[in-house]
Parts: structure tokens; sequence; C-alpha cells
């Protein structure tokens, strides 16, 4: 019989669902934990579609690190994996939609899936570029690529989340996000 994955939950998971629900509202902590939840299952889902299967999944904040057993799977089911979390929202989003009852479920899926596709470690975008890019090149090409196209792209959404602060009352959420992800892709250079 096939064991089921070990679950562990980060100890800042809690504090920031109680932080969130303090300042936002419950409904709003229930709709981003449930487009979250999809979009890991759509990992997970994608993760034994191509026979491999999960040993371990930590419940983060906002999100969730799910290892596998093994990774026998090729760069292009990689990508699959990757992809399959974001894709999940977005047909989540679609639905609710067409429904025409969005609300924050569906307002929370496309923020998600959109943040997800992002093309910087350690985001779904990044993990489906560099498996791309493996299946044509090498490790360290890939890399190289990938961290070119992370820091064009972050650069851009940075200087676009400086506009917004200054010229649109915006929030400091959206430089914040984009400053850690310049860290975390120029600390692995």
């Amino acid at each position: 019989m096939k064991s089921l994955p070990k679950i562990n939950i980060a100890p800042s998971t809690p504090i920031c669902l109680l932080l969130l629900a303090i300042t936002l509202g419950i409904p709003y902590v229930i709709a981003v934990a449930t487009a979250t939840a999809l979009h890991e299952m759509g990992h997970i889902a994608a993760i034994y579609s191509v026979g491999s299967r999960v040993s371990r999944i930590t419940l983060r904040p906002f999100g969730a690190v799910i290892e596998r057993c093994e990774n026998k799977s090729s760069y292009l089911s990689d990508a699959v994996i990757s992809l399959s979390g974001p894709t999940v929202n977005l047909l989540s989003f679609l639905i609710c939609f067409l429904v025409g009852s969005g609300g924050i479920f569906g307002s929370a899926s496309l923020v998600l899936a959109l943040v997800n596709l992002i093309p910087a470690r350690p985001l779904d975008g990044y993990c489906a570029l560099r498996s791309l890019c493996l299946t044509r090149m090498s490790v360290e090409l890939s890399v190289k690529i990938c961290t070119l196209v992370s820091l064009v792209f972050l650069s851009v959404l940075w200087a676009f989340s400086i506009y917004m602060l200054i010229y649109a009352n915006f929030n400091v959420s959206l430089l914040l996000t984009v400053t850690f992800l310049m860290f975390e892709t120029l600390s692995k250079i």
C-alpha cells in the first residue's frame, strides 16, 4: 500500500492567516486559502498524472512546497506540473466570471494565477521556463537565460510599481513583492 504524503505546516502560516483575518476579514482569508488549495491540488494532480508521487507537503503562508518521492519525469512534464497550478486558478476565475459570481474568490484566483506566472524564482513561471529551456539547452545556459528573463521582467514590474506608488497613490505591497523576487533571483546567480 502506498503511503500518504507527510504534511507539515510552517510556523509562520497560522500567524499570517490570523493577521490577514484581522486586517482583511475572514471571508478574504477563506477565499485566498481556497484558491491556494485549488492551485496546489492542480500541481499534485499533475504530479500523479505523470506517474510520480508526493512525499511531503509543507504548507506556507502563501502556498506550499510539494516534494516528490522521485523525479523521473521529463523536463516537459516538469513544465506541465509547474503550469498546472496557475491553470487551475485561471479556470476557477473563468468559471466565476461566466456564472457572474466572481467576488473575492474569483479575484483571488486570478491574482494567484498571474503572480505565479511571473518568470521569477521561486514562482511557477520561472520553473516552467527553466524546464522548457532544459529541453533544448544545457543547465548553465538555461539558468542564464531564465535569470536574464527574470531580471528584465522584474525590472519593468519594479518600475511600474514605483510609478503606481508615486502617481496613483497605490500601496507599497507590489513594490515589496517585486523587490523580494528580484532579491531571490539575484541571490541565486
